[in-house]
């Protein structure tokens, strides 16, 4: 399992320090409506500049370690 996770904060350095919704979905292997479901929750915070919407690297490493961590708590 850990080898996975490596996998995809590996993805991450292949990205700028702005991502954009395709990109999340991408480096988090889920469809577009989670995505949206995941930002209009605020699980991971965004900014939205007008109609665009970017996302922090910093914010996705966060969510991803928040995850894990509830993962390991729960095993």
């Amino acid at each position: 399992m850990k080898e996975r996770r490596l996998d995809k904060l590996d993805k991450l350095e292949d990205y700028g320090d702005l991502l954009l919704p395709t990109d999340l979905r991408k480096i988090l292997g889920i469809g577009m409506n989670k995505v949206y479901e995941l930002l209009q929750a605020n699980e991971i915070p965004h900014l939205r500049i007008g109609r665009v919407i970017r996302i922090p690297k910093c914010y996705v490493l966060e969510y991803i370690e928040k995850c894990t961590a509830k993962k390991d708590e729960n095993q």
